[in-house]
């Protein structure tokens, strides 16, 4: 049996599913959370959509598989570092592409990176529309 190490670090419990993987834990496939309704919020918009990433590590044109006001999860091989501060401009069908700021949240390669974004009124009101738009699309 396998040790597992708790949220605040400790062996012998396993992480909550939010927590991001540590270095040492082998991440073959990603670890999805419950969807609870105070994790998932009440605007999140399922793609997958189109989505250019900028930052000191690179720039790159990728997608993601949905997104909410506070982030989203960029499935891309390359490995920004966490922390690192990046721009990305979504594209979402019905409406013009939405600039946002954020910064790496963490890391999970191969399979991606996490960006926690750092929204003003501005932006939240555009994301906010946008899943508006995509879930009355999906009806």
């Amino acid at each position: 049996m396998t040790s597992k190490r708790a949220a605040g670090g400790q062996v012998g419990e396993a992480p909550a599913l939010s927590d991001p993987p540590t270095r040492d834990e082998k991440c073959s496939t990603r670890r999805i959370a419950p969807m609870t309704a105070e994790r998932r919020g009440k605007h999140r918009a399922i793609g997958p959509f189109e989505v250019t990433w900028s930052g000191t590590s690179g720039h790159r044109h990728v997608r993601v598989a949905d997104f909410s006001l506070s982030g989203c999860f960029i499935e891309d091989i390359a490995t920004p570092v966490t922390g690192e501060r990046v721009t990305l401009t979504l594209r979402v069908p019905g409406g013009s592409p939405i600039e946002a700021a954020g910064h790496v949240a963490y890391v999970n390669p191969p399979l991606g990176f996490a960006v926690a974004f750092e929204v003003d009124e501005r932006v939240a009101s555009e994301l906010a529309a946008a899943a508006r738009r995509v879930s009355q699309r999906r009806r």
